[in-house]
């Protein structure tokens, strides 16, 4: 009993027993941070554009900070340790100050600690209000084991390279550098080294990496602020451009350094220093008194030597450091031995001739096949794949191909993804250039002859500038004797690139023609069958020597059907659809009745008589408005008129005529009768090369079927109602299905030498 009161009075004395400590003594880790803004004081002219993207971004920052920290509480102090440095501060009335914001400390559950930042308290630009959960552990916890073990290290080499760079900047020397200045407004402009890439950003999409916690962005007007990011892809470090509206001392390197770690190099109006998250960072200002405006730049970068040389390029804003060691897009018209010398590099160590036009003449092959050679390229275009060391890896050159000249390429914007861009580019001899927000940097101009020009386009992301003038000095040098145009033959090449494709049509190289816009084209690119004013062609597939097409008003309704010769002369125009046969013979018609129409003489051989006519074993069966059946030949002379009803029977040059008073002819093509009968149909049985005539009433019943030869003789009488072939056997078939008679198939087929033929017992 004495222990346990022991236990109750210790419970009592350090914790209450209701899961709240009564002590801060201890070891505390992070359990969780929260931001929350005041905007109460917002004004009504605040941009709300950056408004919610700056505090998340403030936010994110102050979470950052805080999050691998940990704190050691006595009575009386707080040591608090982040990744890399520590310092104790003393606790008064439950109040400390830690990186100069002031918190208090209340007691949690669950053996937590909050500090609770004043309200009001500057969060940058902004007034927040932070609270830090902290979750008490035990000295010999793993988890704070382990932090600790990274606190040292990492503060350890921290301080390491802190004296490191200290040094470093002790000695330093800020030279002028090779690079491009660019006109970011009226008043600013700034030099970018050649391997650098300057993006014209929007405060809507400058969602990373773009330090919007770090300035006065509020109350700008939507459009005042201008945002850019740049950004080394070889060293991998960059940094961002703000242009705003504000007041002289708006911005001060006095409130910008105050939460710094360490300050590295300071000036006028720029500092390099370690941030508040320990990461090197470079700022510089540049103020417009006759603007009202600031032009800010903040960079970062892992080492001294590259923050060193993002601080170069960040004064550059400031003319006096602009410097003169500048290069332009104008100097693609320098000879390539005057490039190289500026550069003191060669164009050979950077791209392989060779490969390169490898590249492009794979993809004007492509460009080149058939139909695509015909058609305006400002609907197609081809990508060669070229090495880019810069990028250590291929970006794609757009290859285009146009059947004008570049004087009117350049004076119309025709030119591919620029022409998408709307981009009006700067004409320098043979090169188009671009500024600003563009697919493409350049875009290279060779003449090919008068009327045909070669376009290759050059990503404004491909490579660093002195690449992309470098390429153009290949551009100069590529052989077109070795390109796949040299295989053209000259007549396609007038045609090249003519046309407005049709999207619908699949051509393939073979076809013997294709459909476009303005017609239909030969397999050389020659338009053949031009579009007619009032109206338009739509081409089936060809029937040699015959092309087909239906002819469509301004409605797109069907008017006409035509048929035109291999050279696109029209033989025939009809109002009704078109059948050729036997490669001359046309079955047409006015809309409503047909007749036989020979495109070999264009003349009518037949009128337009019939309902309809088709063509069954080189004979056309026909039927008329009355329901009446003819058989006509090719010259469209009629043999058989007026029958009840023509086929063919399935044996070769055999047609059955029947009549209406139950008469049944066989007919050769000639119309020339085998034999008359009375019956109503008749079936070639080609196992016993003998027919099955039937006879049956008016309404199909009462069936009497016989087997008839050629000749029309009956070889087994009409006393059946049908027939089957099984195996070796004919089966004659009665309405009683039990009363058959079978017969010997080969004895049927050979009945001459069998009389009388006699049936045989069922197997």
């Amino acid at each position: 009993m004495k222990g346990f009161i022991t236990i109750l009075a210790a419970c009592v004395l350090l914790s209450g027993c209701d899961g709240v400590d009564k002590t801060h003594e201890g070891y505390y880790l992070v359990a969780d941070v929260k931001v929350e803004f005041d905007n109460s004081h917002a004004k009504p002219q605040d941009n709300r554009l950056l408004f919610p993207e700056q505090q998340r971004q403030i936010a994110k920052n102050i979470k950052q900070v805080n999050a691998d920290n940990y704190f050691n509480f006595t009575p009386s102090s707080v040591t608090y340790y982040t990744p890399i440095n520590n310092g104790t501060k003393t606790i008064e009335n439950e109040r400390v100050q830690l990186n100069d914001v002031d918190y208090t400390i209340t007691q949690g559950k669950g053996h937590t600690l909050q500090l609770l930042s004043d309200k009001g308290t500057d969060c940058g630009y902004h007034a927040c209000q932070i609270t830090l959960t902290l979750k008490k552990v035990s000295a010999d916890s793993p988890e704070l084991v382990k932090r600790q073990q990274e606190q040292k290290q990492s503060e350890s080499a921290y301080q390491a390279q802190m004296r490191e760079n200290i040094d470093y900047f002790k000695h330093l020397s800020l030279d002028d550098f090779l690079g491009t200045p660019f006109s970011l407004s009226k008043s600013f402009v700034i030099k970018m080294p050649i391997d650098m890439r300057l993006v014209d950003r929007t405060p809507r999409d400058c969602t990373r990496d773009c330090n919007l916690d770090a300035l006065p962005l509020a109350s700008q007007a939507d459009g005042d602020t201008l945002i850019f990011t740049y950004y080394s892809q070889q060293e991998r470090h960059g940094g961002t451009l703000y242009i705003f509206n504000g007041k002289p001392g708006d911005i001060t390197l006095t409130q910008l350094l105050k939460n710094q770690t360490q300050v590295l190099l300071q000036t006028d109006n720029g500092a390099i220093y370690y941030n508040s998250q320990g990461k090197l960072e470079a700022f510089y200002y540049h103020y417009d008194d006759a603007s009202q405006r600031y032009f800010i730049g903040i960079a970062n970068a892992a080492t001294a030597k590259q923050i060193a040389r993002e601080f170069s390029v960040l004064r550059t804003m400031d003319p006096r450091y602009l410097g003169k060691k500048t290069v332009s897009m104008s100097y693609l018209q320098l000879s390539r031995q005057a490039l190289e010398e500026k550069y003191q590099a060669k164009v050979s160590d950077v791209f392989n001739q060779a490969e390169v036009e490898k590249a492009m003449w794979k993809a004007m092959d492509l460009m080149l096949e058939k139909p695509t050679r015909f058609f305006n390229p400002g609907s197609s275009m081809m990508i060669a794949p070229i090495w880019f060391p810069s990028k250590k890896t291929k970006e794609n050159i757009y290859v285009q191909l146009y059947a004008h000249s570049i004087d009117t390429l350049v004076d119309e914007d025709k030119i591919g993804l620029a022409s998408i861009d709307k981009q009006k580019g700067k004409r320098e001899g043979n090169v188009v250039l671009y500024t600003g927000k563009s697919y493409v940097r350049y875009n290279y101009l060779i003449k090919i002859n008068e009327q045909l020009t070669l376009v290759l386009g050059v990503p404004d992301a491909s490579g660093d500038l002195r690449e992309q003038m470098f390429l153009a000095q290949v551009f100069k040098q590529l052989d077109l004797t070795k390109s796949p145009l040299a295989a053209i033959p000259e007549q396609e090449l007038k045609n090249l690139f003519k046309y407005e494709s049709q999207r619908n049509d699949s051509g393939r190289s073979k076809d013997r023609y294709f459909t476009v816009a303005e017609g239909l084209i030969d397999n050389h690119g020659n338009l053949i069958i031009p579009q007619p004013e009032n109206g338009r062609y739509r081409f089936f597939h060809p029937q040699p020597p015959f092309i087909l097409s239906t002819l469509e008003d301004k409605e797109g309704q069907d008017i006409a059907w035509s048929v035109f010769n291999e050279q696109g002369k029209l033989l025939l125009q009809a109002k009704s659809s078109v059948d050729i046969f036997e490669q001359h013979l046309a079955v047409t018609g006015d809309g409503v009745k047909k007749g036989i129409f020979d495109l070999n003489t264009l003349q009518w051989l037949l009128p337009p008589t019939f309902r309809s006519i088709r063509l069954d074993e080189g004979i056309f069966i026909a039927d008329d408005a009355d329901g009446k059946y003819y058989l006509v030949d090719q010259k469209g002379k009629t043999l058989v008129h007026a029958a009840k009803m023509i086929y063919h029977t399935a044996k070769k040059n055999h047609f059955a005529v029947i009549g209406d008073n139950g008469e049944l002819s066989m007919v050769d093509g000639q119309g020339q009768p085998f034999f008359h009968h009375r019956g109503t149909s008749l079936e070639y049985i080609p196992p016993i090369d003998a027919w099955l005539i039937a006879f049956s009433d008016a309404d199909g019943e009462n069936t009497q079927a016989g087997i008839i030869s050629e000749q029309g003789e009956m070889i087994i009488p009409m006393e059946y109602s049908g027939y089957r072939v099984t195996d070796r056997y004919l089966q004659m078939l009665r309405s009683d299905e039990k009363n058959r008679a079978w017969f010997d198939l080969q004895q049927v087929k050979e009945w001459r030498n069998h009389q009388p033929l006699q049936e045989v017992p069922a197997p």
